[in-house]
């Protein structure tokens, strides 16, 4: 499995738990710990009407349980950072499993509870050994305290808890890919052969994009634009540039809409809309 750890600043680190998992603009994201919960309001009915092409309740359900067959505890339709989600909870063999669905494309977010107790597991491209082992050898001598298996910004991860002299950190591992996507602040530099620094793993993400990640590109910048003014109803297109986030590459949109900016992140590899920033 490939090495390769996407170190994130210090500074997106802010606000209590919640852990930012952009790298050029703190809380854009979906964080990797926890979703922001700061600007999320709930939606009422009408208002939820309004948005143009939304997804209903029952397909918001269905995008949910299409992942686990589970029983419908509760729907709720929420604003986060001004996109509109539906909070599905579905209760299967005894736990009941959070998703976040976009309420614009039914693309299905975010799980929080451990997947790893549920048939999910077995759909898995990396089974739950090989993460714990692609864990371990990036310290010298550590141990895994507990493993669980979720979805974070559209994508299935590890969390596994590790302990390295002394200390207890998370690390996250892509369940498709087996890439490192983050090391926990306590434990990063306890780490062994990452050699880069924080500034030069920034520095190298435009040069690695135009090298070994070329291949990973399967959408157009056209069709990346089209995908960005459909998720918010048109505007004029500003700028538009290709980056790593996260550790995956993305279309950069700036649009500009009736005297509004905002800034629409697009899967350069699925053509995804993975976050979505109203200035």
């Amino acid at each position: 499995m490939k090495k390769w750890v996407a170190i994130f600043s210090s500074a997106l680190l802010a606000g209590g738990a919640a852990v930012g998992a952009s790298a050029s603009e703190a809380g854009k994201f979906v964080s990797y710990e926890n979703t922001v919960a700061t600007n999320t309001e709930t939606v009422t009915e009408k208002d939820g009407n309004q948005a143009k092409g939304q997804i209903t309740k029952e397909e918001a359900v269905k995008a949910a349980q299409a992942i686990l067959d589970g029983s419908v505890k509760e729907v709720e339709l929420d604003r986060e950072d001004g996109k509109l989600i539906y909070e599905v909870e579905l209760y299967f063999n005894g736990n009941d499993y959070d998703f976040d669905i976009d309420a614009i494309t039914g693309d299905v977010l975010s799980i929080d509870d451990d997947l790893l107790k549920t048939p999910v597991k077995n759909q898995m491209k990396v089974n739950v050994g090989e993460a714990k082992r692609e864990a371990l050898s990036l310290f010298d001598k550590a141990g895994i305290k507990d493993v669980e298996l979720e979805m974070k910004n559209g994508r299935f991860v590890y969390e596994i808890e590790v302990k390295v002299a002394g200390e207890d950190g998370d690390v996250y591992i892509d369940a498709t890919t087996g890439e490192v996507l983050y090391i926990e602040d306590d434990i990063r530099n306890k780490a062994i052969s990452q050699g880069a620094n924080e500034d030069d793993k920034e520095g190298s993400s435009l040069e690695s994009t135009k090298k070994s990640d070329h291949d990973s590109i399967k959408i157009t910048k056209e069709q990346a634009v089209e995908t960005a003014l459909n998720h918010v109803g048109g505007g004029t297109i500003d700028e538009v540039e290709l980056d790593r986030e996260d550790g995956i590459l993305v279309y950069e949109i700036e649009i500009e809409q009736d005297g509004q900016e905002v800034d629409v992140d697009v899967d350069a590899a699925t053509g995804e809309v993975v976050s979505v920033d109203w200035d």
